[in-house]
């Protein structure tokens, strides 16, 4: 399994791409290869690179650990000598080779100004002019991705980003774009600073969204880092991608239930995790006749769904880029608290009226469908054609026979708040959202208590018209 490190670049026409690292008490060791290609070579760093220190390169995957760092006979290997940068100072790591650069106008040439910093007049960037720079609070707060090859933690704060296998990156400037910002991070190992660039979308108070584009070594305006696109093989989309990854609020006490965009009770057919599949999806309560908050899918004809498996439905999604899509983003309530996202696409055949398939996602990344065939790993685990045609907003007799008074005719009719509706639609759910520093996000609202707003959405009031017999 890969393992979290970054692009490395050896000589002036190497460059390789990390497949795994481990630490021992003396020494990191990283297993590298040319990118796009098997893995080849062992990198050793020592574990304290403070001042110069020594890193090996061996041209084989095995790792000496002997303290003189010498392969088996027949493995070449090479010893460079390395010198701890202080990225805090500005400064030249050769004076006398950076003079003769200037002289030779080679400071347009970014591999030699990046080690000539002061000489080129890479120094522009102040202390002060980088902490200006603070992610908008309604980032913050304490989130989880879930992927296919890992579940991580991301916290962010007001001048950080911190993923637990990303990495940790600092807020260096803001551009036009509000949602785009230039990070930094910095390293102990000897590596240069990297620059990233990362846009976000806060779409509700349990969903954060965002992508992140390629590290570069040399700091550069924002429109030339902000472009976003998959790394080359092997990493693919497993750390940057040009679709949005989704980040979940951490602590399900926090999750509020959202709408879930099926608006009814809709037959389907289609596969279930492999398995021939017809049954219904509903997000629809007959006994309120109205939707809700929780969706329900249940099959007699698959085993998996036998047993109505109900999901909380988190966030639900009008795809900007992609016409005719939407996501949902669930979580299981059968006590796996498993999180997926839910791709609805619409076809249309013929000029007819669309018609819809729901794609289940392995996690709560929503790889774009054309791409999934790229990966068996992130093909969809659930592949529902909905019948539209045959879709049911069934509602139970509100009616309580002990309670009728003789004589007198009941009507009920069902209303939200103080607008008939028949629907917890999506503009339910847009409340204002307040980031506190120990990241509960709770919603706010101006005329009542945080929960007023959130219950009342779900709150059916009968209006009951007395019609006496015979009048």
């Amino acid at each position: 399994m890969i393992r979290t490190c970054r692009r490395i670049v050896l000589f002036s026409d190497k460059r390789l791409s990390c497949w795994s690292s481990w630490k021992t008490n003396e020494y990191i060791f990283i297993i590298a290869g040319e990118t796009g290609m098997h893995p080849r070579y062992c990198l050793r760093f020592p574990i304290k690179m403070k001042g110069e220190f020594t890193v090996l390169i061996y041209f084989s995957v095995i790792c000496p650990d002997e303290q003189d760092g010498k392969p088996p006979s027949g493995i070449q290997y090479y010893e460079l000598r390395m010198k701890q940068k202080d990225e805090e100072r500005c400064e030249d790591d050769d004076e006398d080779r950076c003079k003769i650069i200037e002289v030779q106008g080679l400071c347009a040439k970014e591999q030699d100004a990046s080690h000539c910093r002061r000489t080129c007049g890479l120094c522009q960037h102040t202390t002060s002019t980088r902490q200006r720079c603070y992610f908008d609070p309604k980032l913050h707060g304490k989130w989880v991705l879930y992927d296919i090859d890992r579940i991580e933690d991301v916290t962010i704060e007001r001048k950080r980003a911190v993923f637990s296998a990303f990495g940790q990156y600092y807020c260096r400037e803001t551009g036009t774009n509000e949602n785009q910002y230039k990070a930094v991070s910095i390293f102990t190992n000897g590596c240069a600073p990297r620059y990233t660039c990362f846009e976000f979308s806060r779409t509700n108070n349990n969903l954060l969204q965002y992508r992140a584009s390629r590290s570069l070594r040399h700091d550069k305006e924002m429109e030339e880092i902000c472009t976003f696109h998959e790394d080359p093989y092997p990493l693919l989309d497993t750390y940057r991608s040009s679709y949005f990854k989704n980040l979940i609020l951490s602590g399900i006490k926090f999750l509020w239930p959202s709408y879930c965009g099926i608006d009814s009770t809709i037959p389907f057919n289609g596969t279930y995790y492999g398995e021939m599949c017809d049954g219904t999806i509903s997000d629809w309560d007959e006994d309120t006749c109205t939707t809700k908050g929780t969706l329900t899918l249940q099959s007699r004809t698959c085993s998996p769904l036998t047993a109505p498996l109900e999901l909380q439905c988190l966030a639900y999604i009008m795809h900007d880029t992609e016409e005719l899509q939407q996501i949902l983003i669930t979580r299981s309530m059968d006590g796996k608290n498993e999180f997926n996202c839910w791709i609805i696409k619409s076809y249309i055949d013929g000029g007819k009226w669309p018609w819809r398939v729901m794609f289940k996602m392995p996690t709560t990344q929503c790889t774009p469908i054309p791409d999934t065939h790229m990966d068996v790993h992130r093909q969809p685990r659930a592949e529902f054609y909905l019948g539209d045609k045959d879709k049911s907003k069934l509602c139970k007799p509100a009616q309580n026979p002990d309670s009728v008074i003789p004589g007198v005719k009941v009507t009920i009719k069902p209303y939200v708040g103080e607008k008939e509706v028949s629907t917890f639609t999506k503009e339910d759910q847009d409340l204002e959202l307040t980031n506190t520093d120990d990241f509960k996000h709770e919603p706010r609202s101006s005329k009542n208590g945080c929960h007023t707003s959130v219950d009342r959405s779900y709150q059916l009031l009968g209006i009951i018209s007395l019609c006496w017999m015979g009048l």
